[in-house]
């Protein structure tokens, strides 16, 4: 009799235990990553926990409550760089509730672990899953494990054509497509720069101006000179007629 009661009572214990893990959630889960100014990548689990419940610390003892715990399960060119960081309103000492002293991070504010990673390759996969137990002042909900997945490319690491979006593709092609385009246009149609005089320098001109100009220089028998200025041949043959009568006058003079 009394070892059925013992049945029936650990029975009734299993069922609230399975009831209350199934209504109970005042754990949330989200799971993210980060890149800070140089480039480091970061995993990130962050948990809103509900007031007046509690999750454990990693770091706590193991006589008592069971601490969270990340496990990697499939990893494909992810280096874990060292321990990870908790942060949260932390709590340490005493718990009653377990007898003994546990390390543990309350509700008010969200509970968060920080993984440090490196891509050697740029970039990589990583799965596994995060167990925590939740307690509050009077119950303690079962340990339970929730699933993450991570898909992670460093800053410099370009994105394959093949992973882009078709959209995104047929931009690429087309931008290519005109850049051959305008290159081959260039090639067939070259562009020719014709001078003309006006732009011709300054310097040019003065020289083109200063040949149509001839100077004439008349020697009248040592008494004189004269220098005349002409442009065209008719002023030349009228300053050598003047000369010549000029000459005959003085001959014949006594």
């Amino acid at each position: 009799m009394i070892m059925k009661k013992g049945i029936l009572l650990l029975f009734f214990i299993s069922s609230y235990v399975s009831i209350v893990g199934q209504t109970l959630n005042p754990v949330k889960w989200t799971f993210d990553k980060e890149t800070d100014e140089n480039g480091k990548i970061s995993l990130v689990f962050h948990a809103e926990i509900q007031e007046g419940w509690t999750v454990y610390s990693q770091f706590t003892g193991d006589d008592g409550p069971v601490p969270t715990e990340i496990t990697y399960e499939e990893n494909d060119g992810v280096t874990i760089d060292g321990k990870n960081i908790e942060s949260g309103h932390k709590k340490e000492g005493y718990d009653k509730m377990f007898d003994t002293n546990v390390i543990k991070f309350l509700g008010d504010k969200p509970y968060v672990i920080k993984q440090a990673i490196s891509l050697p390759n740029g970039k990589g996969e990583l799965t596994g899953y995060l167990t925590y137990m939740a307690c509050d002042n009077e119950r303690c909900l079962p340990p339970t494990d929730v699933d993450f997945s991570f898909s992670l490319a460093s800053a410099n690491e370009a994105p394959k054509q093949e992973d882009l979006p078709e959209k995104k593709k047929d931009k690429i092609v087309e931008s290519e497509n005109l850049d051959v385009d305008v290159k081959a246009s260039n090639e067939e149609n070259p562009v020719v720069i014709e001078e003309t005089q006006q732009d011709l320098p300054s310097s040019q001109e003065v020289e083109v101006v200063e040949e149509s100009i001839t100077p004439i220089v008349i020697d009248m028998d040592g008494e004189g000179s004269a220098l005349l200025d002409s442009t065209n041949d008719e002023e030349q043959s009228s300053g050598m007629d003047c000369s010549s009568s000029l000459v005959e006058s003085n001959s014949a003079e006594p």
